[in-house]
């Protein structure tokens, strides 16, 4: 079962690919099979009424050969001048030789002359004739095979070849015309049928084998002169497809054959056409196969690639589909259903955004602002009576720090109040740690009453100082604080030329959470208030120091936020 493990586990595309592939190589097969079962049938058809119609012509031709020799006979047999001659009784051999060169010789010389095929004519004479070759012969001279078989018909003889013995009309005595064609009569008549893959076997009105040649390359086929088979029938014999006709007139039979082989032969001639059209079509279907896999997989592996980023953290659908398949339905779905899941997300969030404001708000009633400044305010004075001015500086900070802070409960400050608080804590930090860095601040004053939330960038300058800043071993330390505007935005940088953060821990530094109100929260605040078009930018490189950039949207704090 390892290969349907295999099958199971392909890619779809190759699964598209590999069916497509097979459903072409089976209707290739079923082509095949089909194409070459009809073609040999049609063929084999054909072929069988092409020996049919070559058969009837072959017998037609020979036919009309011997009926033109039967119309010689016919004449020469009624003619007056070789009845006379032939019972003429001669008194002496001068006469005998007048009547024969003034009469049948000048005869028989002119239908030689006008008949071609014929090889020898020759009257055979009852009468009291010498021997005037070839033309008159005496009677006892006739062979008795010729006698007995070819009177009045045609026969084939060994010796003599094609020929024909016929009595003359009107004659008291055995007076006969002999007739003989030349060799090639039949050669010529069914020669070419052997270059056309035919056999041919031909057999006299006596049963005599009168013409026997096999196919090209092939050997004959044994035939007997009463086979039992009839006119135009056509049966199976020795690998061969066979047919016979008879001569009516002259009663010899004709048996045609051809090798079923000659037939596949004549089939495999369209194999390679079949080989194109098969590559042609194979072409097709890997082509099809490769369109279909794109069409269909391309956008599932698109659906697949959104859903790895948004399981990675990457909030964004940006997979599409206008058609209105099942993929398509699919798409829309998975679209429909992360929206939603976006929705409920941004309402945990801001839920949670609530009760962390709830709490903090909380927190603030539970402090007594007038409590704190004034202790505050006396510990300062206790430090200056005693002439401790840093102390008192420290604690005049501390008093700005929780004053822009606390913010008498409001969400949104100022850009001006932000940074004095910023100051302050900066201030306090440097004393705790020793002075260990240098400050420089560059802000944009036209950026002072734009609003802001409150303590947004404290985080991120704490972790500029705690983890950048205290963990470098460099001797001179800076950090720097600039803002400035940027069409209908403002900008805040934190750079610090510190320890720097790590590539990995640079890539999770947003999206692990953290003990405290770390940048994490400082990122899904300003989501939650602006829109994911706003947010952090932080670039770092280890040993070098980290730049922190901080989007937000330059509005106006209004009257009732102040």
């Amino acid at each position: 079962m390892g290969w349907v493990n295999h099958i199971r586990d392909l890619k779809y595309k190759y699964k598209i690919m590999v069916g497509c592939i097979l459903c072409c190589l089976i209707c290739i097969a079923v082509l095949w099979s089909y194409t070459v079962h009809e073609t040999h049938s049609l063929l084999t058809q054909r072929s069988l009424l092409d020996m049919e119609n070559q058969l009837q012509q072959s017998a037609a031709a020979l036919d009309h050969q011997l009926q033109l020799c039967d119309n010689v006979l016919g004449s020469l047999s009624i003619n007056n001048s070789v009845i006379s001659a032939a019972e003429h009784e001669y008194t002496g051999y001068y006469e005998m030789y007048d009547i024969f060169s003034n009469q049948v010789t000048p005869l028989f010389s002119s239908v030689l002359t006008f008949n071609g095929d014929i090889a020898q004519l020759t009257l055979y004479s009852a009468s009291n004739v010498e021997r005037h070759t070839p033309w008159v012969l005496p009677t006892d001279e006739l062979s008795e095979t010729i006698r007995l078989q070819g009177e009045n018909r045609w026969i084939y003889d060994t010796d003599q070849g094609v020929c024909k013995l016929q009595k003359l009309v009107s004659s008291c005595g055995e007076n006969y015309l002999y007739i003989q064609l030349h060799d090639d009569v039949l050669e010529r008549l069914f020669g070419s049928l052997s270059s056309q893959g035919y056999g041919v076997t031909l057999f006299d009105s006596c049963g005599n084998v009168a013409y026997d040649v096999p196919p090209n390359g092939l050997t004959s086929v044994f035939f007997t002169a009463n086979s039992g088979k009839h006119t135009g029938q056509i049966w199976e014999q020795d690998g061969f497809f066979c047919s016979c006709r008879t001569v009516e007139s002259s009663g010899w039979t004709i048996y045609l054959y051809q090798s079923k082989g000659y037939f596949w032969n004549r089939n495999w001639q369209m194999v390679p056409g079949l080989i194109g059209i098969s590559v042609v079509c194979l072409m097709a279907a890997v082509l099809t196969s490769l369109l279909l896999s794109r069409l269909a997989v391309t956008r599932i592996e698109n659906l697949a690639a959104n859903i790895r980023q948004l399981r990675e953290g990457q909030n964004e659908i940006w997979v599409q589909s206008k058609s209105k398949d099942e993929i398509g339905y699919l798409t829309d779905e998975f679209i429909t259903m992360m929206q939603l899941i976006q929705h409920l997300i941004k309402d945990v969030y801001r839920e949670q955004l609530i009760r962390k404001e709830y709490q903090i708000q909380m927190l603030r009633a539970q402090i007594n602002p007038h409590f704190l400044y004034n202790t505050l305010s006396a510990i300062r004075w206790k430090t200056l009576m005693n002439g401790d001015e840093e102390a008192s500086e420290i604690i005049n900070q501390l008093s700005v720090f929780y004053r822009t802070a606390l913010n008498k409960g409001r969400e949104f400050s100022n850009v001006e109040n932000e940074m004095k608080n910023i100051r302050a804590y900066i201030t306090i930090q440097k004393e705790l740690q020793s002075h260990l860095f240098q400050v420089s601040y560059h802000v944009d004053s036209s950026l002072y009453p734009c609003k802001i939330p409150v303590m947004i960038l404290q985080p991120i300058v704490e972790n500029a100082i705690l983890h950048g800043l205290a963990s470098s071993r460099k001797q001179d330390r800076s950090l720097g604080l600039s803002a400035f505007g940027k069409g209908r935005d403002m900008i805040f940088e934190i750079r610090d030329d510190g320890a720097g953060i790590e590539a990995e821990q640079l890539k999770q530094l947003l999206n692990s959470k953290t003990n405290g109100y770390g940048m994490k929260n400082v990122q899904e605040r300003i989501h939650l208030l602006y829109g994911n078009e706003y947010g952090l930018e932080i670039h770092s490189i280890r040993g070098e120091g980290t730049i922190v950039r901080v989007l937000l949207p330059k509005e106006p704090l209004t009257d009732v936020e102040n």
